[in-house]
């Protein structure tokens, strides 16, 4: 139970990290200014090129894998 409860607890850090890693990500990228090709081509340019992007979708899947295994492990 307790190895359970732990790897909840780190997954939910994971999972913070990952989120406030994306918003900050995002804030450096920008708004979109209009819906065209051109514009979202470099919305999603500069967000594969994004170190904080990059590391908030890593910690978003490390939080996933914690999921996976707290549902592996327990009956949920």
């Amino acid at each position: 139970m307790i190895k359970l409860l732990l790897i909840l607890l780190i997954g939910l850090v994971f999972e913070s990290a990952g989120v406030v890693l994306l918003k900050k990500g995002m804030m450096h990228v920008g708004a979109v200014k209009k819906v065209s090709t051109a514009e979202v081509i470099r919305v999603v340019k500069a967000g594969a090129t994004s170190p904080q992007i990059l590391l908030g979708v890593f910690f978003e899947a490390l939080f996933f894998a914690c999921l996976l295994i707290l549902m592996a492990r327990s009956d949920i």
